[in-house]
């Protein structure tokens, strides 16, 4: 028997990651489904196991404290300081966008 690799695609992305308004524990969210495309190939071609590991959190934001902590600091604490993740998908910024308002703009351009 062949030993299988495993390889991580970690995920750190805001809102669209976190299953906001999904049907709970349906796996409909679309790093699940990224997580079955990608299981499905890597079976195809032989070639080991990839894992998608998501670490979205809604309300992040890229320099700022949201509804948790920035961005900035979540790549060194999820992706940085974790082995493993050969592959990184990082959307950040969404919510830094809709947030302010001309009353508070942002601190600085991002």
């Amino acid at each position: 028997m062949r030993r299988e690799t495993l390889r991580l695609l970690r995920l750190e992305i805001q809102l669209q990651m976190d299953g906001w308004q999904s049907t709970p524990n349906k796996n409909h969210r679309w790093p699940d489904y990224l997580a079955s495309r990608l299981a499905a190939e890597a079976v195809r071609r032989n070639n080991g196991v990839l894992g998608v590991v998501n670490v979205g959190i809604s309300g992040n934001r890229v320099l700022r404290y949201g509804w948790g902590p920035d961005g900035v600091s979540r790549i060194n604490r999820d992706i940085l300081a974790r082995d493993g993740a050969r592959y990184v998908i990082i959307l950040e910024g969404i919510n830094d966008i809709g947030r302010f308002t001309s009353d508070h703009p942002p601190p600085m351009a991002i």
